[in-house]
């Protein structure tokens, strides 16, 4: 934990109890950062989840999107999108099934603890964009990215 100070506060660094990223907290009392109210957070699914409403999402550490038909998220957002995953993301094995299907330009971001297992390609960026990967992203058949 490091300690910072500004503006007649002290702020500390240390990783956020619900995203497991390293934030900066107002105070030592602090379970959370503001990344909750920053981004739409996903929840846990078994059927595909199309994202559509939001310009920056996030899959929590302990969360799995995880589906038996298609891509098992579809990200229709408002461009640029980001999208922050630590969880685990794992498609069906249909055609061109994907992790993640990116239709509008943005980037991803995964995570230290971020798993991320398509089919056909782990992620599938269909209007372009970026990924930064710490984690794992594989898929089945095929490339784990794919610019189409």
């Amino acid at each position: 934990m490091k300690l910072l100070s500004g503006c007649g506060s002290i702020f500390t660094v240390k990783r956020c109890q619900v995203c497991g990223l390293k934030c900066v907290f107002a105070s030592h009392s602090a379970k959370r950062c503001g990344c909750v109210s920053a981004r739409h957070v996903v929840g846990p699914s078994t059927t595909t989840q199309t994202l559509s409403t939001d310009n920056a999402y996030l899959l929590n550490l302990g969360t799995t999107v995880a589906t038996t038909a298609g891509h098992a998220l579809i990200i229709n957002g408002i461009a640029p999108v980001t999208f922050t995953n630590a969880g685990t993301v794992i498609s069906s094995t249909d055609g061109t099934a994907a992790g993640f299907a990116f239709n509008a330009n943005g980037s991803l971001v995964n995570q230290s603890t971020g798993i991320i297992l398509g089919h056909t390609y782990g992620i599938s960026l269909n209007q372009g964009g970026n990924v930064t990967n710490y984690g794992d992203i594989s898929a089945r058949v095929s490339h784990a990215t794919a610019r189409r």
